[in-house]
């Protein structure tokens, strides 16, 4: 089987009078947002309407992010992981979101969805043409740890360095790095 490739990037942008250290997600060496916009245009054009990714979405904030997948693969949390956020960067307002499941190999992401666009909304897309991706488990570790250097580097909106949530981060990657590896060598 061949699998997915994941992979994040630092970008730095300054909005709102602040700077926001944001998490590009890439996947297959084609930024997440590009991706979005595909299989979004898609949907937006066969419901008559036009569409623009980045006037909807922009990449979000990389602590977050880590958080949410951290937190996600240890099934510390059952809510969806939001992969691209509103432009105006507030959490849960125009998110993409994504169902994260876990087997003894590989990480999945799948049923990515805007859930502002699904049955009951009023305008509602199909989304069922956005692919899975499919992660070998040690692959996403390791982009998962590369997603942590990415948040040392960062400083909270006073300035100071985010030690103590990286702190906690640290312990808990710890923990799920230790089960995984348990239950590989079984």
């Amino acid at each position: 089987m061949e699998y997915d490739v994941l992979d994040f990037q630092e970008k730095i942008i300054d909005e709102y009078d602040r700077q926001y250290h944001l998490g590009v997600t890439i996947i297959n060496g084609v930024p997440l947002l590009d991706i979005a916009a595909k299989y979004e245009r898609q949907a937006a054009e066969s419901v008559g309407k036009e569409y623009n990714a980045e006037a909807g979405y922009t990449y979000q904030v990389s602590v977050d992010l880590y958080c949410q997948l951290l937190e996600k693969s240890s099934y510390a949390s059952d809510s969806e992981p939001a992969l691209l956020i509103c432009t105006c960067l507030e959490e849960g307002c125009w998110p993409l979101l994504v169902t994260i499941t876990e087997t003894d190999t590989s990480i999945k992401w799948s049923n990515l969805h805007n859930h502002h666009r699904l049955e009951g909304s009023a305008c509602v897309w199909n989304y069922s043409c956005f692919p899975t991706f499919e992660f070998e488990k040690p692959a996403y570790y390791a982009a998962l740890d590369k997603l942590l250097s990415i948040v040392e580097s960062q400083t909270d909106i006073y300035g100071k360095p985010v030690e103590e949530e990286i702190s906690r981060l640290r312990k808990l990657y710890a923990e799920i790095r230790k089960d995984y590896e348990d239950s590989a060598s079984k």
